[in-house]
């Protein structure tokens, strides 16, 4: 959701613009602040939060499922963890060398997908703090990345016009779903069936069986 025209207060008499509506979960909001903000503001009613530490413009961000942890990733390409309630930063992940424009957290363990303008995916271990796989194959920028809902599989949707599915564990491509014309701009599994809905610049939906690996 793109609030770019929205003021949200009016300090001695400037109004502040609030960027970008970028995620919420149940309890907690969050946004950014100006076109090339750096600063994270979430809020759970009338507890808010500012979180400082990146350089550069934060592009993309994911909750944790207890939303107790936010993830963020910036236009440099460095992702960071924020825990909620001590309101600081837990972890600096580096390796994308250029903008961050998807993140996903895993629904049950401490693993964070990240997808780049680098056209790259990485799959991250918080407990290890560092990146355990790199998924190439896409050949332009990564909109989108969506973990199964079993956790065996990462769904990646690219500018390419081409949705890839990886094993996650092996850290390898098991599928590419061809039939968009544009660019991927969205995805999302089913919470039940074995398919993905997928979004496009060429104005069409598909949806994939991934049992037959088909659409």
């Amino acid at each position: 959701m793109n609030l770019n025209n929205a003021a949200v207060g009016q300090p001695n008499k400037r109004s502040i613009k609030l960027n970008e509506f970028i995620a919420h979960g149940s309890a907690v909001t969050a946004c950014t602040l100006g076109h090339k903000s750096s600063c994270l503001a979430a809020t759970g009613g009338d507890d808010k939060k500012s979180l400082n530490g990146h350089t550069s413009s934060i592009q993309s961000i994911s909750f944790s499922s207890n939303e107790d942890k936010i993830v963020s990733g910036s236009a440099s390409g460095s992702v960071k963890v924020w825990d909620l309630e001590c309101n600081k930063q837990i972890c600096n992940l580096v390796g994308h060398k250029t903008s961050v424009t998807c993140l996903e957290y895993h629904q049950y363990a401490d693993y964070i997908a990240s997808g780049s303008i680098d056209s790259q995916i990485r799959l991250w271990d918080l407990r290890k703090k560092g990146c355990i796989f790199t998924y190439k194959g896409h050949t332009n920028c990564i909109n989108a990345l969506r973990f199964s809902p079993d956790s065996k599989w990462i769904a990646s949707a690219s500018d390419d016009s081409l949705v890839k599915i990886w094993d996650l564990k092996a850290g390898r491509l098991l599928v590419d779903l061809k039939g968009h014309q544009c660019a991927v701009n969205s995805l999302e599994f089913h919470p039940n069936e074995f398919l993905l809905a997928t979004g496009s610049t060429d104005r069409t939906v598909k949806f994939w069986d991934l049992e037959k690996m088909e659409n």
